[in-house]
């Protein structure tokens, strides 16, 4: 072989080394940046993964705090332990909306000039980000709610305690007048206990005559005398009676003889061998000489 032609053998084999080896190392350049893109990928997946995770679990929260506002709205009470349990809430979606909304932001950097491969991750964090808008906007409209139920609830107790208030006075009226009712019927009783009440005593003429009731006029040595009553005596000697109530009166012993001024057709004695009665016809009339005198032997 010619060595002129051994040359170009020779240099042809130096080319075709030298493209071999650029093109091992572009090779190797562009597996290289299939796994950067690959790790990238997975990356934002599993991202994006956690962020709707973390969204999904908002809901739940999301949809009792607005079942409590609803029956609320409809007439349940609503205590102070439940409204600190709704703010409590609230506020606890707020601060995951946050996380989230910075979790996002996160992923978009992270995806900032990244390959053509991941581009269509793009759209899943739009996504993602119209539902925390969209979450953010229900937190508003629930947090207005619940702000309106707590004004409703102290305007409510308000109108309680007012009406609580009224209620007391009302019923310290009713009490007040209650008593004064009380204090008027107890005087109305003691009016009628004094109208109705005569004094009466029974007693033989020694008897009376010692207390100063009666006294004697008349006769001969002592024989004959009338017995008339005095003109003052003592009122605790005589026994009280209620005319309304008691219309008899027992008599014990024999001939009784009624000295006071009573009219004769307000009552009936009725004698006995020792036991009499005097039977009250006529109240109003026989009440009124209000002192009673019953002679006995």
């Amino acid at each position: 072989m010619k060595k002129p032609v051994l040359l170009g053998l020779i240099l042809v084999g130096g080319v075709m080394l030298v493209g071999i080896v650029l093109l091992s190392m572009k090779l190797k350049e562009t597996q290289r940046a299939e796994f950067t893109v690959r790790d990238q990928f997975n990356s934002a997946l599993k991202s994006v993964a956690e962020i709707q995770d973390s969204l999904n679990a908002i809901a739940p929260r999301e949809t009792r705090l607005l079942s409590l506002t609803q029956r609320t709205e409809m007439g349940a009470r609503v205590t102070q332990t439940q409204k600190e349990r709704m703010l409590s809430t609230i506020a606890g979606l707020k601060e995951s909306i946050r996380n989230t909304r910075e979790r996002i932001r996160e992923l978009e950097q992270s995806l900032s000039g990244s390959q053509a491969e991941v581009a269509s991750l793009q759209r899943v964090v739009a996504g993602l980000k119209r539902s925390v808008i969209e979450k953010e906007a229900a937190i508003r409209r629930l947090t207005a709610r619940v702000d309106s139920l707590a004004t409703a609830v102290t305007t409510l107790r308000a109108d309680v305690r007012h009406h609580e208030e009224t209620i007391a006075e009302q019923q310290q009226e009713i009490e007040q007048k209650g008593q004064e009712i009380e204090a008027n019927r107890q005087e109305i009783e003691e009016k009628r206990q004094e109208i109705a009440t005569v004094h009466y005593i029974i007693g033989t003429r020694k008897m009376l005559k010692q207390k100063g009731i009666i006294t004697e006029r008349g006769g001969i040595l002592g024989i004959g005398k009338t017995p008339e009553l005095a003109g003052a005596f003592n009122a605790g000697d005589f026994t009280a009676l209620d005319t309304d109530r008691v219309s008899v009166i027992s008599i014990t012993g024999r001939e009784p003889r009624i000295l006071s001024a009573q009219s004769r057709s307000s009552y009936e004695l009725q004698p006995g061998k020792t036991l009499s009665r005097l039977q009250i016809r006529n109240s109003s009339e026989f009440r009124k000489v209000k002192y009673l005198v019953i002679l006995v032997k």
